[in-house]
């Protein structure tokens, strides 16, 4: 009698990579089964491979389990499945669909070669795990020597509060501990992956990742904004010294594609910037003598000196990108023009436009707007002309700006007038504490009510505001009109 061999056919789900996971898939795979073997951790092994000694022969576990994880590793009918949890069974028996979830290794395992080199170079430590955090390890590493896959992998918890508080996403903790190792070019080139103006924001960004910063539960949070600028300053300096040079200037290639900027502003820098980085032709088209819009004419220099500026603009230039001054679409080129000689137009114009109080007498000689000063002040037009005493009303980042400006021009005594109580003021708080050691006179709690004079402007009446926002918390002011 003739007996037929039957055809093994259909797939094996084993979870968990323990001894016993790894030994059943074994058994399934040379009995003809294609196993998949999904297990939690970055490795398969289980408690087994954390062990010195088995029980009770007391045999070595790593020399009893090593063989198993590379047979195991090495049968073609075995697929391992690290970094995996298993979701859901859908089905009957002998029908199965699972669904798998499966976590990154953060690594390109095809190329990866086990040198060890990313390790090494690694900044972070954290505990170790493996070894019940008697000791540290890196943030990139395979969790044991004789571990299966023996790939390294990035232990990952999540981003950062810094890092999701802030707009651009910078990896803070990542540039922090490449500081810490004293690598301040690979700090500075891990900040401008995701923001070009690196300098610049080191002394001017809001920090809204302070705010969400960790540290201050303990203390007070990490100085992130002046980390930035200090390895941005370790950048400039090694750069000024002449042990470093400006990277290369790039041309695009002839066949790439044309993108028109209208506006050379922080906006249109960092998308010319990206862009080239893709490899887009990118040309700026900048009404102004300069580049770098509110950054150039709405910042005093004291605190964004202008060489600062021109270097971060000259690194975007030196991506390949064009920048074309003194050219404003609508009156020196067409916006018909544009959309003829290129692919895609971005358009980041930005909003120069003060607002106005709407009282009697704003409009008397002597009567100057926040951005319309500091756009003098900056030198692209005629500076404004300050006589002894100078009034600023408001209590914001561009009202402080003003007054500082104000008495850096010659001003004798200035007075800033604001709304809102001390407390309650919108400005940074170090701007206001850097006003006040200036000799700057703070008057809170009050508002404009009207400019005085004839043609000129002669004084001002000012009203007790008794509250600046709402029940809801809107800026809503109140007065006492009679105080």
């Amino acid at each position: 009698m003739k007996i037929e061999k039957k055809k093994i056919t259909g797939a094996v789900l084993v979870e968990g990579g323990g001894i016993a996971g790894v030994q059943a898939s074994l058994d399934l795979a040379n009995s003809g089964y294609k196993v998949y073997l999904v297990n939690r951790s970055a490795t398969i092994g289980g408690m087994m491979a954390h062990l010195d000694k088995t029980f009770p022969t007391g045999d070595c576990a790593t020399c009893v389990i090593s063989p198993k994880l590379v047979e195991c590793a090495r049968n073609l009918n075995i697929e391992i499945l690290t970094l995996s949890e298993l979701e859901k069974i859908e089905g009957e028996p002998g029908n199965f669909k699972v669904t798998i979830k499966k976590s990154p290794r953060f690594i390109n395992e095809k190329i990866c070669n086990d040198c060890g080199e990313c390790t090494t170079a690694c900044p972070v430590e954290i505990n170790d795990k493996f070894n019940r955090d008697l000791g540290t390890r890196k943030a990139i590493q395979k969790y044991y020597a004789q571990a299966i896959p023996n790939k390294p992998n990035i232990l990952k918890l999540g981003h950062a509060p810094c890092k999701m508080k802030c707009p651009a996403n910078i990896n803070v903790q990542g540039y922090i501990q490449l500081i810490k190792k004293k690598e301040y070019l690979k700090a500075i080139n891990l900040i401008r992956e995701r923001n070009p103006l690196a300098a610049i924001c080191g002394r001017v960004c809001p920090a809204p990742c302070e705010t969400a910063c960790t540290r201050s539960k303990v203390d007070s949070p990490i100085a992130i904004r002046q980390l930035k600028r200090f390895t941005s300053d370790q950048e400039i300096k090694l750069y000024k010294s002449g042990l470093i040079k400006l990277p290369e200037q790039k041309t695009p290639s002839v066949d790439a594609k044309k993108i028109a900027v209208i506006g050379g502003g922080p906006a249109g820098l960092t998308a010319a910037g990206d862009l080239a980085d893709k490899g887009f032709a990118v040309t700026i088209y900048e009404s102004r003598n300069c580049a770098g819009g509110m950054l150039y004419c709405g910042i005093p220099r004291y605190r964004l000196p202008k060489d600062i500026l021109d270097y971060e603009v000259e690194l975007i230039k030196r991506k390949g990108v064009r920048i074309v001054l003194n050219c404003t679409i609508g009156k020196n080129k067409t916006f018909s023009e544009l959309k003829k000689e290129n692919d895609a137009i971005f358009i980041s114009a930005g909003a120069h436009v003060s607002r106005k109080l709407d009282i009697i007498g704003e409009d008397k000689k002597g009567v100057n707007y926040g951005v319309e000063f500091l756009r003098q002040a900056s030198g692209e037009k005629n500076m404004p002309q300050i006589k002894e005493n100078v009034v600023v009303i408001g209590g914001g980042n561009v009202a402080i700006d003003v007054a500082r400006t104000a008495l850096r021009l010659g001003a004798k005594r200035v007075e800033l007038v604001s709304l809102e109580r001390r407390n309650e003021m919108p400005a940074y708080k170090e701007e206001v504490e850097a006003t006040l050691a200036e000799g700057i006179v703070l008057r809170n709690g009050w508002g404009p009510k009207q400019i005085l004079g004839n043609g000129s402007v002669i004084g001002i009446e000012l009203k007790r505001c008794t509250s600046v926002f709402d029940s809801n918390g809107k800026f809503k002011p109140s007065y006492d009109e009679n105080n």
